[in-house]
């Protein structure tokens, strides 16, 4: 009940996207002992992106960390220009630009991932695989693993991919976590 009634001193713009599903009741939970300035921003930021209940809860736990680490207000983490250029971009739709905005907002909060990432892609390029074979890492090394996709039309096609990528000039054991023997 607590936060019910924090909800009544909130902005009617905030009340407005609780009660039209925009705002989820747990983001609210997140945000309520903000300031109602940056409650708000928060809260428009999540309406521009439309974002999912999920998205919501790691948004505000990103701008939380990032001006906690760089000790910046909220406000000026989410004025950065890339973030504003972001969002004027005509080509990207906005589910392709939540998912960047999220992306990025990951990248601010652990730099390293950035460098881990450009790692592994240097990496894999260096083995030089078939244009139709790809290693991928998880999204952001969050989970444990790496994938392999391979383009194929038939099963003869696919065999000899097969057969090809056990060849030792691909090295595939050099294939690990970028931040070994750093």
């Amino acid at each position: 009940y607590p936060v019910l009634l924090k909800i009544n001193r909130l902005d009617e713009s905030i009340k407005q996207y609780i009660s039209t599903n925009v705002l989820q009741i747990k983001a609210i939970e997140s945000l309520i002992d903000m300031d109602r300035e940056d409650i708000l921003l928060i809260s428009n930021w999540i309406n521009k992106l439309r974002l999912s209940y999920n998205f919501q809860l790691q948004f505000i736990d990103y701008i939380r960390d990032i001006s906690r680490i760089k000790k910046s207000p909220i406000s000026f983490i989410l004025n950065d220009a890339y973030l504003q250029e972001l969002m004027r971009d005509e080509k990207k739709n906005i589910p392709q630009k939540a998912k960047e905005f999220m992306d990025y907002l990951r990248m601010l909060r652990n730099p390293n991932i950035s460098r881990y990432q450009d790692l592994f892609e240097k990496n894999v390029k260096e083995l030089r695989l078939p244009d139709n074979v790809r290693i991928l890492n998880p999204q952001f090394f969050e989970s444990k693993g790496y994938r392999m996709e391979i383009d194929f039309s038939n099963g003869v096609e696919l065999k000899k991919v097969l057969s090809e990528m056990t060849e030792e000039k691909f090295n595939l054991k050099s294939i690990k976590d970028p931040w070994v023997n750093e």
